[in-house]
């Protein structure tokens, strides 16, 4: 629906923080790259079920200076309530942990959850702040077994920051940084640091783009996810790929990562 006053929108979404992210990329397609796809340590940062959102548009209708922004809050993002898998899912039913946002996991009255994102672009600079925040308050299980939870996780916080510069010659860059925290209201007794500090993860991502010439680009993007506490495990990531137009709407594109 559509107002002098601003925008609302109504049903399964995408969520502000992935928004924000994607608008910063220096890729096409935004679900395909490391900007995004390091947000799914938490899915509902990625799309969110029954979310109603508001959002604002300023300046485009012209070329100097836009604003776009948004407000979105979902009762039941998509929570089960048999609790969260945070590696794989076992069979799907009623009774099972299942992934977080997974097709599966809807449940009325679960999984709140409420964001905000705003994306500033002037020239060929585009710059994006967006902040996240949802409530669980269901077990949480790593692997199949359902034996023993690592906790009763709380609730999940997030704040990202993303810019993208576009230079005259085709040449673009692009860095992303977030972090995020789980929180547990109960903790495993073998895992007493849960309980105190939660689970503190950072997202960076960096990219690169050059245009070649009116058909061809090529790029590069790198990537680390990490835990600041916890296992302090990392993962990091690099991709390379080139894109290949075939006309204003349709091109082929290649990766490898």
């Amino acid at each position: 629906l559509t107002t002098p006053f601003g925008e609302v929108r109504a049903g399964r979404q995408y969520a502000p923080m992935f928004y924000a992210k994607a608008l910063s990329t220096t890729e096409q397609l935004a679900g395909t790259d490391l900007f995004t796809a390091l947000l799914t340590v938490n899915n509902l940062t990625v799309r969110q079920d029954n979310q109603l959102s508001y959002w604002i548009r300023q300046g485009f209708d012209n070329d100097r200076h836009k604003i776009l922004a948004s407000l979105a809050i979902s009762p039941n993002a998509g929570v089960p309530k048999a609790g969260i898998n945070a590696s794989r899912a076992p069979a799907t039913s009623a009774a099972t942990p299942q992934i977080l946002g997974g097709s599966s996991a809807g449940e009325e009255g679960r999984g709140r959850a409420i964001g905000g994102f705003i994306n500033y672009v002037t020239g060929g600079l585009s710059v994006s702040v967006a902040g996240h925040h949802n409530r669980f308050g269901v077990p949480l299980y790593f692997g199949t077994t359902t034996a023993l939870p690592i906790g009763i996780l709380d609730d999940y916080r997030s704040f990202g920051l993303a810019a993208r510069y576009v230079m005259d010659n085709g040449l673009a860059f692009a860095a992303s940084f977030g972090e995020g925290r789980y929180r547990f209201s109960a903790a495993n007794p073998f895992l007493p640091s849960l309980r105190s500090d939660g689970m503190k993860i950072r997202t960076m991502v960096f990219g690169v783009k050059y245009t070649i010439d009116s058909r061809w680009a090529i790029g590069a993007m790198a990537g680390r996810q990490e835990f600041r506490n916890f296992t302090k495990g990392k993962d990091d990531a690099i991709v390379l790929g080139a894109d290949y137009s075939l006309s204003k709407r349709t091109a082929l594109y290649a990766q490898i990562g």
